[in-house]
């Protein structure tokens, strides 16, 4: 098992080049740490003694103090390993203040005078970040974990803000998108809207806790234009379709029923009457928004009944004509699937053959759907 052995560097303290009102530098604390393997080699030695001398002279440089890594701003960590007669180093930048690593560079190099340039690079490169990152906003009481979102639809955009101010976050691909980390104040709620073409949006609140748990994005609900919907009628020994055509995508809708059913006392010799309805129908869902797993609609309707009773030789025909002043809908909804309950009030119409003008008997029906 590998043991690693840390040794800090104390930096003297220069007065900044660049200085605020008061004329101290803001977020200047710098700690250096080098991890030298136990198994290290001279050759990883040199280059960590190089790399160290060249970065306290560039913090000197640049006006970057030092501190304990309690009190630091910024934790710079560097470490070298030799393989295949090469040396492997790296350079860490973390910011003390939420533990996010601004910056990183790992390269390999021969030992000797070669690798003078790139460890000069890589020491100049992390120091520039220290620099542009000093005036740096960190919320206090924020995040110290980057989200991660999973979902089993592929392609769902995450949009971060409202409006104008909205900017593309990133897009679930194979099932999880790991967003790049950003402070978030602990307490809030984080509101992001899932999108993808053809889909309905919809806004996910994230409430940001001091614990990290990933973020579902369940399906996203198909814009759809069709229903295709097969019921039974309480009351009647038979079934019925219809097709709606939403005018207004989930919203406002023109429909047709066709209801086919036996009527009998199912007594000896009792002669069954078979029925037909031809049903017309509009409404719109009501309330609540397209991607909701309740949705209520209202409409309006009118049937055409055609019963026909055998009689010896001949077939008695019954015309009935019924308006709908109002039909009420109760649906459990899903994203390409639907159940529903159906109450109907008809009122008979004038024309019909038997029956006079008046409230027919309530209806109610259930059945399921399918969306497109």
């Amino acid at each position: 098992m590998r043991c690693f052995l840390a040794v800090f560097i104390i930096l003297l303290t220069i007065p900044g080049l660049r200085s605020n009102a008061q004329g101290k530098l803001a977020r200047s604390r710098v700690y250096l740490g080098v991890r030298l393997e136990e198994q290290a080699t001279s050759g990883d030695r040199e280059i960590l003694n190089y790399l160290r001398t060249y970065l306290i002279g560039l913090l000197d440089a640049n006006g970057l103090t030092s501190a304990p890594v309690e009190d630091a701003d910024f934790l710079v960590q560097v470490d070298a390993r030799t393989a295949n007669n090469r040396v492997d180093f790296g350079i860490e930048v973390r910011d003390n203040l939420d533990k996010s690593v601004v910056f990183a560079r790992r390269a390999l190099v021969f030992p000797g005078l070669l690798a003078q340039e790139p460890l000069q690079d890589s020491a100049e490169q992390a120091i520039k970040t220290i620099l542009n990152s000093q005036s740096r906003y960190v919320m206090v009481g924020s995040i110290d974990y980057a989200l991660t979102f999973e979902g089993p639809e592929d392609g769902v955009q995450l949009w971060l803000g409202e409006g104008s101010g909205r900017f593309f976050w990133g897009s679930i691909q194979e099932g999880k998108y790991q967003a790049s980390y950003y402070p978030f104040e602990l307490g809030k709620t984080l509101w992001v809207s899932a999108e993808k073409e053809g889909y309905w949006p919809r806004s996910i609140g994230i409430p940001l806790t001091e614990e990290p748990s990933p973020v579902r994005i369940d399906p996203l609900y198909k814009v759809s234009h069709h229903q295709l919907l097969f019921s039974l009628v309480g009351g009647r020994l038979g079934y019925r379709q219809g097709y709606r055509y939403f005018l207004l995508p989930d919203k406002f809708m023109i429909g047709a029923d066709f209801s086919l059913w036996i009527q009998s006392n199912f007594k000896t010799n009792a002669t069954p009457f078979y029925n037909q309805e031809i049903r017309l129908n509009t409404g719109s869902y009501l309330f609540f928004p397209e991607d909701h797993w309740f949705r209520f609609m209202a409409g309006t309707a009118w049937s055409w009944y055609l019963a026909l009773l055998p009689l010896d030789a001949e077939l008695l025909q019954i015309h009935t004509f019924t308006l709908e002043p109002m039909w009420i809908w109760l649906e459990w909804n899903q994203p390409w699937f639907l159940m529903f309950l159906e109450a109907r009030f008809p009122f008979i119409l004038p024309g019909s053959t038997l029956l006079t003008p008046q409230w027919g008997n309530f209806i109610f029906s259930i059945g399921v759907g399918f969306k497109w």
